[in-house]
Formats: C-alpha cells, sequence, structure tokens
C-alpha cells in the first residue's frame, strides 16, 4: 500500500535520552574504534530484546488503543531505552524494510539527527533464545563485525531502541564486543 495513504500519528514519549545518539561518520569511527572509552558502555543495561519488545507492546496498546483498524502508526520514543543483548551473530545482512527505514529517519529527524541517516542502511540478522530479529545497524560496524565475529558467535551488542511502526519494533545497533 502506497504510503502517501497511510494517516501518521506520531508520539514523543520522553526527553531524548542521550545514549541514543548515533555514532560518528565512517570517516571518524576508525579511530574511535580503537579508542572505546568514548563509547559509554555503561549507559546500557543488561537485557533481552524479548523484554523491550513486550514492555513497548504495552506502550503501544495503550497510547494507540483509540487509532482506527487498518491506519498506519509511528511510536517514535524519546527517552530511548539502551540496553546490551548477547544474542547469536547469523552474518547475514539485507536492506532494511521500508516500515524500518521510516522509523530511523523520522526518529533522526524529530530529534534533528538527519545527517546520519545514512548510517542505517542495512540490517543484522541476530538470534536469541531462539528468536530471530533483523536490526538496522550502524554502516561503519559491518565490517569490523564480519573481521571481528564469525557466524553462530555470541556477541553482545549495544542496542537502542528508536521506535515501532504499528507493532513492528526498530531497535537499532550502535555497537559490539566479542564475548569472552
Amino acid at each position: 500500500m502506497n504510503k502517501a495513504l497511510f494517516i501518521f500519528q506520531v508520539v514523543v514519549l520522553a526527553l531524548l535520552f542521550s545514549c541514543g545518539t548515533p555514532r560518528p561518520t565512517t570517516q571518524e569511527y576508525g579511530s574511535l574504534r580503537e579508542k572505546k572509552e568514548r563509547f559509554d558502555y555503561t549507559a546500557y543495561q543488561p537485557s533481552k530484546l524479548i523484554d523491550g519488545v513486550k514492555e513497548y507492546d504495552k506502550v503501544i496498546e495503550e497510547d494507540f488503543k483509540n487509532v482506527p483498524a487498518g491506519k498506519a502508526f509511528i511510536l517514535l520514543e524519546a527517552k530511548s531505552r539502551a540496553i546490551r543483548v548477547k544474542a547469536e551473530f547469523c552474518n547475514e545482512f539485507r536492506t532494511p524494510s521500508e516500515e524500518h527505514t521510516t522509523v530511523v529517519k523520522a526518529w533522526l529527524k524529530a530529534f534533528k539527527r538527519e545527517r546520519y541517516t545514512d548510517l542505517f542502511l542495512q540490517e543484522v540478522k541476530i538470534k536469541e533464545d531462539n528468536i530471530e530479529y533483523w536490526l538496522p545497524i550502524q554502516e561503519q560496524l559491518i565490517s569490523f563485525l564480519q573481521k571481528e565475529i564469525y557466524s553462530s558467535e555470541i556477541v553482545e551488542f549495544f542496542i537502542v531502541y528508536f521506535g515501532a511502526y504499528n507493532f513492528d519494533h526498530v531497535f537499532v545497533i550502535n555497537e559490539f564486543q566479542k564475548v569472552q
């Protein structure tokens, strides 16, 4: 269905949480990868993706209960939940769905971060507790991920919740670490 036919409702729930800010440009990233102290790992709380999905399903059910059936909506989360998740790296990538791209672009625009739009051109498949997830990943992380991590290896991903298109939740990957 043509996106122009949808009625979008955008909800911003709280103030922008600083750890949700995307990483620097590709040119700046090489030096930062060697200086990991610039990334605030402590801002990300251990969690499971399914817990985030359940939490935001409740928010959507409450906040969008009056949206007519068949009408699309977007939830943008300003107080972006920052979590660290241990999951299996599946070494599969794809172009993000139109819905995921819409949420990412809307989130970046809402918080005056449009310059980072080109950071999320691919999604990576990860698996946690036998549930597969496709998450947008920062473009500059992909080559490092493919060099440092083997397929099926458990990885700690640092993830931020951007929002949802209907009930299709969008968590983005800002960093990763090999699990020792």
